[in-house]
């Protein structure tokens, strides 16, 4: 039985983390494809997903949750690398042809034996550092003059993040961590991002923020550990922001360290 508390957090869920991805999307414009890789690749999606999955379960609920999550950053990146890799050719059509990609691969998780988190988190670092051996030498560069705004994109936007936001949200309350756990990882926030930028900008743009965004991935791994250890002992709101906190304070370091 669905509450109304329940529906009142989903609808919640949907707009507070539509706007966040909008807005991750907008700066990421402003300040170009170096910035702007870093500013993606930040927890929004994930931040908001896992709070609302906190929320609407318990904190300990969402300790289930992180090890799907990871997994679905494995999925993420190997969707971004296979993205990275069509785009060059294909250009404009490549995320439409991916996006497939990531359901199948995603459902073909669900079939095998639920991973515990050593296991996941081993098993992302594993094809993180593959994705990022092979694909460290590609270079783009490209600049754009003015980021495309408007009342009209920017609820676009919001529409799509809020949506899968809001789906992962859904579907940990009724389907259990797994589907749950995939969603909070949904690339909504690249594949928002890579839409609008593939139809107002560049091939090259797209691909420089792509590319940049590959090594900041690890961030978002970072975050989902930190609200595992953290959600339990000190709450879903006092985690949140010291999980947030730390994972921006690793985010600074390894835009440092990259440069």
């Amino acid at each position: 039985m669905v509450s109304d508390i329940f529906l009142l957090q989903l609808a919640l869920s949907f707009i507070v983390g539509g706007t966040a991805v909008s807005l991750a999307i907008f700066m990421a414009e402003k300040f170009g494809p170096k910035l702007g890789a870093v500013i993606l690749s930040l927890p929004t999606t994930s931040l908001v997903a896992l709070f609302f999955i906190g929320l609407s379960n318990s904190p300990d609920f969402v300790t289930g949750v992180t090890p799907f999550s990871i997994v679905g950053m494995s999925i993420y990146l190997v969707f971004l690398s296979f993205f990275i890799l069509a785009a060059e050719r294909l250009g404009k059509i490549a995320l439409a042809l991916v996006i497939p990609f990531w359901f199948a691969l995603a459902f073909t998780v669900l079939k095998l034996p639920a991973p515990d988190l050593v296991l996941a988190t081993v098993s992302f670092l594993t094809i993180y550092a593959i994705a990022n051996f092979f694909l460290n030498g590609k270079k783009y560069d490209s600049k754009i003059e003015k980021p495309v705004t408007g009342i009209q994109i920017f609820l676009v936007r919001s529409l799509f993040g809020g949506l899968v936001i809001s789906t992962a949200v859904f579907l940990s309350k009724i389907s259990g961590p797994e589907l749950g756990g995939l969603f909070t990882m949904f690339p909504a926030t690249t594949i928002s991002s890579y839409g609008i930028f593939a139809n107002s900008y560049k091939k090259e743009f797209v691909l420089s923020v792509a590319t940049k965004m590959l090594p900041f991935s690890l961030v978002i791994v970072f975050y989902a550990l930190a609200v595992n250890f953290f959600y339990p002992p000190l709450g879903i709101y006092l985690g949140t922001i010291v999980s947030f906190a730390l994972a921006f304070g690793f985010s600074y370091l390894l835009n440092r360290l990259i440069r």
